[in-house]
């Protein structure tokens, strides 16, 4: 069992994976799964550095252990293998697309909450040394992340557990149309994903996906990132870019020809 105690007030939680649904930030998949905290102050009681990961010893109920992470045997014998001894190269082919409360939507979270679930589905990803990871944030809708700041908050943590676990991630900034969120979070999201340093990000006409019924970013906000934070393609796309005449000499995306209304609107 663990505890933790605020002002007057002791919170004790039965195992592990209650204790993490308890410290994460609001969601509403987990107040739908009945998993988040009741209120602010539990949620910050469990964050609370040496209190939230002190494991109360039921033997001894008036005494706590000190408790510490250390990295398991195992897993440092697995690292030394791995760099003994590297895997032969193969082809990536994989492709993994995820959403934040999938495993919540088909009744399989077994009373997990969704970013441990999003970390652990990542963890899966890797085993297989994919091409790409694609988490799709704000898909399945306001059920699982109810309005902006959620879906914004849910895309920071999807790419820092990507970068954290070292798969190739990048982030559907999208949202459905009938959450509390608009284009500005999307736009907002988007920025700060491409300041941390995403990988790529998903380009639609328009920024609408009709076939799905979402809202996510369009080729144009693609290219203003790039001017923006001054980023550059990937290499073979960028090759490609200049191969076929659609790039600058400044590096921006500018085709051979365009209509004489259209370049008059781009910058000398």
């Amino acid at each position: 069992m663990y505890g933790a105690t605020l002002g007057s007030t002791r919170y004790t939680f039965g195992d592990l994976k209650t204790l993490m649904a308890k410290a994460t930030p609001l969601r509403s998949g987990d107040q739908l799964a009945g998993l988040a905290a009741h209120s602010g102050e539990e949620r910050v009681a469990e964050r609370l550095p040496g209190r939230s990961r002190v494991p109360v010893d039921r033997r001894n109920r008036g005494r706590q252990q000190k408790f510490r992470y250390r990295p398991c045997a195992a897993w440092r014998g697995e690292r030394r293998r791995a760099v003994a001894s590297p895997r032969p190269p193969r082809r990536q082919c994989h492709v993994f697309r995820d959403r934040t409360g999938s495993a919540l939507s088909a009744n399989a979270h077994h009373g997990v909450d969704q970013q441990t679930l999003e970390a652990r589905a990542y963890a899966l990803a890797r085993h297989f040394q994919p091409l790409l990871v694609n988490t799709v944030v704000g898909f399945i809708g306001p059920e699982y992340l109810f309005d902006g700041k959620q879906i914004s908050r849910a895309g920071l943590e999807d790419h820092f557990c990507g970068k954290l676990l070292g798969v190739p991630m990048g982030v559907d900034v999208c949202y459905t149309n009938h959450a509390q969120a608009d284009q500005d979070d999307a736009d907002a999201l988007l920025a700060l994903l491409v300041a941390a340093g995403v990988n790529f990000v998903m380009g639609l006409p328009g920024a609408d996906d009709v076939m799905l019924g979402y809202q996510s970013t369009s080729f144009h906000d693609a290219l203003a990132m790039r001017d923006l934070f001054g980023r550059r393609p990937a290499p073979e796309f960028e090759a490609w870019l200049s191969r076929h005449g659609l790039m600058d000499h400044a590096g921006r995306i500018r085709p051979r020809e365009l209509p004489g209304n259209f370049r008059a609107l781009l910058p000398k």
